[in-house]
C-alpha cells in the first residue's frame, strides 16, 4: 500500500509539468509510463503476498500431547489408575482388529451426551504388554475424535483423515480435503495410504469421507477425577 501511495506525487508532477502554459494533451514519455505501470504492478503483488502471509500466520500449531511413562504397567487398567492425571480422559475402543486404550489430554461436553476430545494417544497390546503406537490431533472442538467399524476418524478443519491398526501399527488409510486460494478458488486433494497426494477435479471424495466421519460414533471418554 505504501508503494502505491508513493506513485501519486510522481504522476501528479507529470501532469502539472505538462499542463502549465499549454492546453494540448500532455504526453508522458514511454519509459516513465512503463516505470509507473511497473511500480503499480509491484505494489499489487506485494499486497497479495502480505495477504497470503497474514492467512498463513493465523494457522494454529497442533497442541503437544503429554508424554505418559507407562513403565511398570502390565494392563490398560494400571495405566488409567497409576499414570493418568485428573482431567485427562480414557476410552476403550476397537480399531482394526485391536482392542485399544485411547487417552486424551482433556475433554469437553459436546452437548450431545458425550465427553468428547480432539486428541488421543493410542495404546494397544504388543506381546501382551501395553504399548503406545501413535497419536492423533483434530483441528478443534467442531471435530471430535470418532470411531466406526474399526476406523478412527480425525477432522482437521478443511480435511478429514481415517486410520486403522494393522500388525499393531497405526496406519493411515486416507485423507481428503480442500485448499482455498486467496482469490476464493477451491482445490480438492486426496491421499490414500502412503501414496502420493493427488489433485481432484471435484469434491466427491472429500464429501464421501466427510459423510463417513459425521456418521461415525463420537468417542465418549471417561474423565479422570481426583
Amino acid at each position: 500500500m505504501k508503494k502505491r501511495l508513493a506513485i501519486v506525487p510522481i504522476v501528479a508532477s507529470m501532469v502539472l509539468a505538462f499542463g502549465c502554459g499549454k492546453t494540448e494533451e500532455a504526453v508522458v514519455p514511454e519509459e516513465e509510463q512503463q516505470a509507473v505501470e511497473d511500480a503499480i504492478e509491484s505494489a499489487a503483488s506485494q499486497e497479495q503476498t502480505e495477504a497470503v502471509e497474514e492467512v498463513d500466520s493465523t494457522d494454529e500449531e497442533e497442541p503437544a500431547l503429554p508424554e505418559i511413562d507407562i513403565s511398570g504397567c502390565d494392563t490398560f487398567t494400571q495405566i488409567v489408575d497409576k499414570k493418568l492425571e485428573p482431567g485427562m480422559g480414557y476410552a476403550n475402543e476397537k480399531i482394526g482388529d485391536e482392542d485399544v486404550l485411547l487417552v486424551c489430554d482433556m475433554t469437553y461436553d459436546d452437548q450431545e451426551g458425550h465427553m468428547a476430545s480432539i486428541d488421543s494417544i493410542i495404546f494397544c497390546y504388543i506381546d501382551g504388554v501395553p504399548t503406545e503406537i501413535g497419536s492423533v490431533v483434530a483441528a478443534g472442538t467442531a471435530y471430535p475424535i470418532a470411531v466406526e467399524d474399526g476406523v478412527l476418524y480425525v477432522g482437521r478443519g478443511h480435511s478429514i483423515s481415517k486410520y486403522t491398526i494393522e500388525n499393531s501399527e497405526l496406519v493411515h488409510v486416507a485423507t481428503a480435503g480442500v485448499d482455498y486460494g486467496v482469490d476464493g478458488s477451491e482445490t480438492y486433494y486426496y491421499q490414500e495410504g502412503d501414496g502420493e497426494e493427488e489433485t481432484l477435479e471435484n469434491d466427491e471424495k472429500y464429501t464421501q469421507l466427510a459423510d463417513e466421519y459425521f456418521d461415525a460414533s463420537i468417542v465418549d471418554f471417561t474423565v479422570v477425577v481426583e
